[in-house]
This record gives structure tokens, C-alpha cells and sequence, in this order.
């Protein structure tokens, strides 16, 4: 995200991701982010969950993420394995900075 790599990010993510959202929402969600938070600092894993089931498995993790404007900010990924590939299947990201409380 700090280097504004959106369609990369886009591109290698999971059909179930693309569906989900068009690449220009995509790049538009980012940006919206990189804007209010700055660049992504210092990252702590805070927690995994794995849900696997027949022929895929669901990964999800949990990170606080250090940014210029929200020290506490807290990203959460989802990921899907499936074929011998890892691939993102969801993002979301909570901060007080975006929705200014």
C-alpha cells in the first residue's frame, strides 16, 4: 500500500475478492486509507484463525498497524488457500482516523 501498488494487489487476489469489489473501488478504498492514515508503519500479528474445509482453507489475520495518524489502527486479512495457492480473499481496516471518532 505504501508504494501505491493497488491493481498489483488487486490482480493477485482471490475471484472471490474481485467479485466482491471493482479495481477502481479498490484503488479508491486504499487510497482513502494511504490519505487519512499516511504510510503503514510497524505491524504486530495479533491473532490467526485458520477454517479449512474441503479443497480450501480460510486464513484470517489480525494486525495493529502503527500509521502517522492512528498509532493503533487495526487490519484484518483474509486469505484463501486453495489449489497450493494463497491468494487475498477480504480486507478491512478499523481506525477512529476514518471515521473520525
Amino acid at each position: 500500500m505504501n508504494q501505491d501498488q493497488y491493481d498489483e494487489i488487486y490482480g493477485a487476489a482471490d475471484e472471490g475478492f474481485t467479485h466482491a469489489i471493482t479495481q477502481a473501488d479498490w484503488a479508491k478504498l486504499l487510497g482513502g486509507v494511504h490519505v487519512k492514515l499516511g504510510d503503514a508503519g510497524a505491524t504486530s500479528l495479533r491473532n490467526v484463525n485458520v477454517n479449512a474445509s474441503a479443497g480450501k482453507s480460510f486464513i484470517t489475520t489480525i494486525y495493529h498497524t502503527a500509521y502517522p495518524r492512528d498509532p493503533a489502527a487495526v487490519e484484518t486479512f483474509t486469505w484463501i488457500k486453495k489449489d497450493g495457492a494463497v491468494k487475498l480473499y477480504g480486507y478491512h481496516v478499523q481506525s477512529n482516523a476514518l471515521t473520525g471518532n
